[in-house]
Order: structure tokens, then sequence, then C-alpha cells
């Protein structure tokens, strides 16, 4: 049975509604009462406004922060019709240390073949297909979330940190058009991986 069109972020009057949208095909119809907070960017503490208060693709950022490529790991993926939408972690190359988990809704119908047919093998980060494809690309944040040690949101996609952590909620616009809609929550886990396995 198709699903019913999901909400636009600009349709969803806030960021808790806009959350229970993107987590809809991986919790039916639960409710969902997310134990999170909006805050402002100027709120997000070290390292976690570099990491997310900017226009970048996560991606570029995480390997710049980590000194590695990102490993994608796809936990649960839905298509339908021109709608797919996956929950993923981010590991960098050669740690098993999440740096990222992350909810991506796309739309198709703004994505040329090659595109799609890439990111439905589920190998390559997003950010690094739409790089290499060369596809036109505006990332647009909309709200930025503060979450509690053991969210339960995070634990509902099957993933847990041990501190408070920050996320944000936004756009990405390919050849100007809203094609993806992401949650991107990031560990802001030490960054001297080396160091630490010496």
């Amino acid at each position: 049975m198709p699903m019913t069109r999901p909400k636009t972020l600009e349709e969803c009057a806030n960021p808790h509604e806009a959350l229970a949208d993107l987590l809809s095909p991986f919790i039916g119809s639960a409710p969902v009462t997310p134990a999170c907070e909006e805050v402002s960017a100027d709120q997000l503490p070290e390292p976690f406004h570099w990491l997310l208060v900017h226009r970048n693709h996560m991606t570029k950022v995480l390997e710049a922060q980590y000194g590695r490529p990102m490993e994608l790991e796809v936990l649960e993926h839905h298509l339908d019709e021109e709608f797919y939408t996956r929950k993923i972690l981010l590991r960098p190359q050669g740690h098993n240390e999440i740096v990222e988990v992350g909810i991506v809704r796309l739309n198709f119908r703004y994505m040329s073949p090659a595109v799609r047919d890439e990111i439905l093998k589920r190998e390559t980060p997003l950010g690094a297909i739409l790089i290499r494809h060369k596809v036109l690309r505006k990332v647009q944040p909309r709200w930025y979330m503060k979450f509690p040690a053991n969210a339960p949101l995070l634990v509902a996609t099957g993933v847990s940190f041990p501190h408070p952590t920050y996320g944000r909620i936004g756009t990405i616009y390919c050849n100007h058009e809203p094609a993806i809609e992401v949650l991107e929550v990031v560990s802001g886990i030490e960054k001297t991986f080396d160091e630490r396995v010496q």
C-alpha cells in the first residue's frame, strides 16, 4: 500500500513535527515524543558547532574532522514510489566509532537515474555521490536540536550515545529542487583516533 506523501520541512510547524514525519517509515503510526529540544546555532558547544553550523555536506565536514573517509552503514531503508528513506550510520574508515546517525529522505523525482542507482546500492555516503556526479547542491539547515544522553529518539533508530549530543534538520536542494531532507546527529567523539590506538 503506497504511503501518504510525506510533509516537506516547510510544511512542518516545528522540528518535533518534522522528526515525527521523518521517522514514520521506521516506527509506523506509533506516537513520537522526542526527548530533545530546539536550540539556536549559538547554543551549540564545540565540536558540535563546527560540525553542524555550516552549509556543506556532512560527509565532507566529518572527513575533515576525523582525517579519513567515511564508511556508510544503512540500518534500514524503504522505497515507496519516488520517495526513498533510510536510517544510516557513518564511521571513519577503519574504526568502529559512530560519528553520525542520520535519517535521510530522498525524492528521486529530482535526481538522475545514475544518481538514483548509485544511492540504491547503499555503498557510498550520499554527499560523496552528489559531489562525484557534479549535482548542483545547496544545503539549508532549518533547525538545530539538543539530545540528552541515551535519547529515546536515537534509541528508536538503534543507536544510543551515553552523553548529550546535537543534530540538525534540514533540506538539501539539488539543482534548485528540495530533493533531500535529513536529520543528522553527530556524536562529537574526540578526533584523535590514531593517538588512541597506538
